[in-house]
């Protein structure tokens, strides 16, 4: 049933509801302005600490002042159940336009990353990790503009589920690998979760698709994620190699920041030629150090499927070391300026110097020479 009131707000409908509790559009009489309430599930108070933390949370995400990150107007708690204000987005959520159209338009795409990577990247400098990125925490206010909400409260689930051992948080379709296997999220998840969301705004569909949560996180952590180049015509070879970057399993060879990821939208050309991806292998021995010159992260490229466009996977295997030759330029012969005739003796020249001289001075003494003993016997 939804409350008529909670506190001053009078609330208008339900636009939300998911295993943190429900999310209401409502109206503020006395700053006459309308704003969303995020009501917290009751069962999250079953922790005697959460009164605590919630305080705590709401009070960093409240600091958290930048242009695409939803501002919280208030907390507090009524009848038992906390509850945040913030700003109401008029414009529904990513998740909602990915339902309605599939596959968003590039200009579309970029600007919400351009903006989400803008605020995790300011969020992640003053030390605040959203831990659960994801198409339907990203909403729009009337002019279009994108927002990335609901910092904290994935913070404040995570700590109960610690303590309490309700169950897992987070959002199996964009966890990280490290999160499904219940480790610590850190600026790298994000940047994860970022990836799993753009992939989907591109191409309609997350990276990875399974009948239930737990093959969909054996997934995330198993298994590498298709080309986008090979869902979608018209995506530049960057994306791929961005994408694949943000997608990696090891957090260590993710992008530090989440603005390479939206950098990647600068360029236009289709993705026809090989996509080059980090890979982490592991050190080999000392004593194979000069059969295997390459070392910690190396590369591998990976061609994007032929037309018809069908699923491709990247495949991580080390790329031998080219030969010293291979980066060296040729050397120019001189035979495009030279006639046939006298190329071959400018080579000699170059290839034997002052050796080829000499050479060609003795042969003419010793030609002349025995030319005359010839006549003179013939005489």
């Amino acid at each position: 049933m939804i409350p008529e009131r909670f506190g001053r707000y009078e609330v208008e409908a339900e636009v939300g509801r998911g295993g943190m509790g429900a999310v209401y559009r409502a109206y503020d009489p006395k700053l006459r302005r309308r704003v969303a309430i995020k009501v917290l599930s009751r069962h999250l108070l079953a922790d005697s600490q959460f009164r605590a933390r919630f305080d705590r949370e709401a009070r960093v995400v409240a600091g958290l002042q930048h242009h695409a990150i939803v501002p919280v107007y208030e907390y507090g708690e009524e009848d038992g159940e906390p509850y945040l204000v913030f700003q109401y987005m008029e414009g529904g959520s990513l998740a909602d336009k990915i339902a309605q159209e599939g596959q968003l338009p590039l200009e579309v795409v970029a600007a919400v990353t351009q903006r989400v990577a803008d605020a995790l990247d300011y969020a992640h400098g003053k030390g605040v990790i959203h831990r659960d990125v994801k198409p339907a925490n990203i909403v729009f206010d009337a002019s279009g503009n994108a927002w990335l909400g609901d910092f904290g409260i994935a913070a404040l689930a995570a700590q109960t589920v610690t303590l309490t051992g309700l169950g897992t948080i987070g959002s199996p379709a964009y966890m990280s690998p490290e999160q499904c296997e219940g480790k610590p999220a850190t600026a790298a998840s994000d940047i994860y979760s970022l990836g799993c969301t753009v992939f989907e705004a591109l191409t309609g569909r997350p990276p990875f698709q399974a009948e239930s949560p737990m093959a969909l996180l054996l997934k995330h952590i198993r298994e590498e994620p298709p080309l986008v180049s090979a869902l979608r015509d018209g995506v530049a070879r960057e994306m791929d190699r961005s994408m694949g970057v943000a997608l990696a399993k090891d957090p260590s060879i993710r992008h530090t920041v989440a603005q390479p990821l939206a950098s990647a939208f600068e360029t236009r050309a289709p993705a026809t030629d090989p996509v080059v991806l980090p890979v982490n292998l592991e050190a080999r021995p000392t004593s194979e150090s000069a059969a295997e010159p390459l070392r910690g992260i190396e590369t591998v490229t990976v061609v994007r499927p032929a037309s018809p466009p069908r699923q491709a996977t990247t495949r991580l295997v080390p790329e031998p070391a080219a030969p010293l030759a291979a980066f060296s330029a040729p050397e120019d012969t001189g035979q495009s300026k030279l006639s046939p005739r006298k190329a071959y003796p400018a080579y000699v020249e170059r290839r034997f110097g002052w050796r080829h001289r000499t050479l060609i001075a003795w042969s003419v003494g010793l030609g002349a020479a025995a030319l005359l003993v010839a006549l003179a016997l013939l005489q």
